[in-house]
C-alpha cells in the first residue's frame, strides 16, 4: 500500500481562514498607525518650525510669524522698509496637509509673531507694533477613529508667552 502525501482539504481551509484573519487584523492596525504617523509628523513640523523661527528672529533681530489654517501653517519673516515693519508676502515655508488629509487643526485661526528674544505675540496681516503678548496659546492637532465618530488621537501643542513650548500626545487605545 502506498502512503499518500499532501494536505487534506480541511487543513487547507483552516490555514486559509487563519491567514484571512491575520490580514484583516493587520489592515486595521495599519490604518490607525498610518494616520497616527501623519498626525505625529505634522506636530513635529510645527514644533521644529517654531524653533527655527525663534532662531531666525534672533539672527535677523526682526519678528517672524507662524500663521495657522485648518489644513496647515505658513511661516513668514518681516522686513523694515522706510522704518515701517511689514510681513514679507511670500512665506518662508508652508506646510499644507491637503484636502484629503485625516489630520485636523482645531485652533486654526492662531497667528503668532516671535520676536528676537523668543517672546510670542498675537499678530495679524497688518504687523502693527507694539505687538500684544499672546498669553498661553494651544494648537489641537487631531485625527479621527477609523470607525468614525469622535476623534481618536490628538496632540496638544502649547506656546507660552516667553518662548516655551509643550507637546502633549494622547493616543486612543481602541483597537480596530
Amino acid at each position: 500500500m502506498r502512503k499518500r502525501t499532501g494536505f487534506t482539504l480541511v487543513e487547507l481551509l483552516v490555514v486559509l481562514a487563519l491567514m484571512s484573519i491575520i490580514v484583516i487584523v493587520s489592515a486595521g492596525i495599519n490604518y490607525n498607525v498610518r494616520h497616527r504617523w501623519t498626525m505625529s509628523d505634522f506636530a513635529r513640523d510645527i514644533t521644529t518650525s517654531f524653533l527655527q523661527l525663534k532662531q531666525l528672529a534672533a539672527k535677523e533681530n526682526l519678528p517672524c510669524r507662524m500663521k495657522f489654517s485648518a489644513q496647515g501653517f505658513e511661516m513668514y519673516r518681516s522686513q523694515r522698509v522706510s522704518g515701517v515693519l511689514s510681513w514679507v508676502a511670500d512665506p518662508i515655508r508652508a506646510i499644507d496637509l491637503g484636502p484629503t488629509s485625516t489630520v485636523f487643526v482645531e485652533n486654526d485661526t492662531l497667528d503668532l509673531a516671535i520676536d528676537s528674544r523668543g517672546y510670542v505675540y498675537q499678530t495679524d496681516d497688518a504687523c502693527t507694533q507694539p505687538f500684544t503678548m499672546a498669553g498661553i496659546q494651544t494648537i489641537d492637532v487631531r485625527n479621527p477613529h477609523r470607525k468614525g465618530g469622535d476623534f481618536g488621537d490628538r496632540v496638544l501643542i502649547t506656546f507660552y508667552p516667553f518662548g516655551g513650548l509643550n507637546v502633549q500626545k494622547s493616543l486612543s487605545i481602541n483597537l480596530p
